[in-house]
């Protein structure tokens, strides 16, 4: 980064010291916390990270001096010394608010932050020294986006007689003792490993096999990337590897540590001749070939893939391979001692999202073709459904009066946080000018387990590999 004349360089860190940041509630369906984050301030931004190693801090968030309000003390849960920055973002407006250890220190970080920003434009002149909790607690009003109720305590500039100076800061500030300032964070390479087709404004596609900058990964399910010809948008996150990570992850046929019933349950439902799949030995890094094949008869077969003095991946002695992806490879041509040569992996559907788009909880009923029913039970009725009629999803329209609004959105915001392969994925809901409610998850395409059972329960009798498989799952 050059130099300003006469002003130091943009990243010259100013200021930095642990504070506790609130979250700040950009979904509606997000719900409050603290967390203690390493602040810095540059002349170009605020940013704040994690980690108590610096060594290994990860930026977890940035606001930029040229998108900053105001500035302010805020009355905050309770907690003392606290502040608030109100800033832009992408046409939106949020404000982050900060605890402090200490009044001192609060008017240290106001001072330096309005002294960055006191020549930016669109400054507003009031603000809610109280926060928002379904209305605003200083002053009552029910609307989020009313103006302050307060006056700002400094003067923006408002006229064209005081025009800005060409660079954003004019006064000294005031010598601090500052160490070493925090290593720039290291770019994380990811890997797709599912193709992602973007639907709404801000998400990016996946291509699989390509490579990714990860630019945010502050959030569980989303991060923000950006791709190899610039483009940036936010993708889920179960559908990337970090680069270092990826190894066998990219290939179809691997399933890391699936279990041995797993992989036969799994072969034997797909009932193709030389369908396969690779997976973790019960040894710590051995990895085993698990086979189906109709000869003599209907059987899965696993083998041990071995490793020779010299690195080489084998089966059979007599073929070695340089790596376990080569070695597919061989015998995919040749059965070279197998029951049969290796055709394909079985069909492996995408993991599903967590929500259909990053921060698109809330679902507008229009984008839903509603068609048959699925089920129905005390809490409603379950239809089957496409969003934007590309997504297979379920719609569960909840019979009113049978569960309180407030206690549906609380159950909603312990959902969104939910991921897991055994678990039916929620995707989000209905709850704004419609009623009833809706609730719309993955389409499960075999039904819910209890039919399932009952429609198979005479060839599931004697299949105890199975039914110990489901009973895994559901422990799981």
């Amino acid at each position: 980064m050059g130099k300003m004349s006469g002003q130091g360089s943009l990243d010259e860190v100013l200021k930095h010291s642990w504070m506790t940041k609130r979250s700040q509630l950009k979904s509606r369906l997000s719900w409050t916390n603290y967390k203690d984050r390493w602040f810095c301030l540059t002349r170009s931004s605020l940013i704040y990270f994690d980690g108590d190693d610096e060594a290994k801090r990860k930026e977890k968030g940035r606001i930029f001096m040229r998108d900053v309000k105001l500035v302010e003390h805020v009355t905050l849960d309770e907690r003392p010394h606290s502040f608030q920055v109100k800033y832009s973002e992408a046409g939106q407006e949020y404000t982050l608010y900060i605890q402090a250890k200490s009044d001192g220190e609060r008017e240290e970080w106001v001072q330096l932050v309005r002294n960055l920003v006191k020549y930016n434009n669109g400054l507003v002149d009031k603000y809610h020294p109280g926060v928002w909790g379904g209305k605003w607690l200083c002053c009552g009003e029910g609307t989020k986006s009313v103006a302050g109720c307060q006056p700002i305590s400094w003067t923006p500039r408002s006229t064209k007689s005081d025009p800005a100076p060409p660079v954003p800061l004019t006064d000294p500030l005031p010598p601090l003792a500052l160490g070493d300032p925090p290593p720039a964070p290291e770019r994380v390479i990811v890997v797709a490993v599912y193709a992602f087709t973007a639907i709404e404004s801000g998400d990016l596609s996946l291509v699989k096999g390509e490579q990714y900058i990860v630019l945010d990964d502050s959030q569980d399910h989303w991060w923000q990337v950006e791709n190899s010809t610039g483009e940036v948008g936010f993708i889920p996150s179960n559908y990337v590897k970090k680069i270092d990570d990826v190894g066998l992850t990219s290939f179809d046929w691997y399933v890391g540590d699936m279990s041995r019933l797993r992989s036969e349950t799994l072969l034997k439902s797909d009932d193709k001749e030389g369908c396969f799949v690779v997976r973790n030995s019960s040894t710590k890094g051995l990895y085993t070939l698990s086979l189906y094949t109709k000869i003599p008869h209907s059987q899965v077969k696993h083998y041990h893939i071995k490793q020779n003095s010299t690195s080489g991946y084998f089966l059979s002695e007599k073929h070695p391979c340089v790596s376990i992806a080569k070695l597919i490879e061989y015998h995919s041509h040749n059965a070279g001692g197998l029951a049969c040569r290796l055709k394909c992996p079985p069909g492996r559907s995408k993991p599903p999202t967590a929500g259909l788009s990053h921060g698109k909880w809330e679902v507008d009923p229009t984008e839903l073709t509603l068609g048959e029913e699925l089920g129905s039970g005390q809490f409603g009725v379950v239809r089957k459904g496409k969003w934007k009629g590309t997504i297979d999803v379920a719609v569960k329209m909840m019979k009113e009066g049978t569960m309180s609004e407030d206690d549906f959105i609380e159950e909603a915001k312990v959902m969104t946080k939910l991921q897991h392969t055994n678990l039916v994925q929620l995707y989000g809901v209905c709850s704004k000018n419609v009623r009833p409610i809706f609730i719309i998850t993955e389409y499960m395409k075999h039904g819910s387990l209890l039919s399932f059972l009952r429609r198979l329960k005479t060839s599931l009798y004697n299949d105890h590999c199975t039914l110990l498989d489901i009973g895994l799952q559901v422990c799981r």
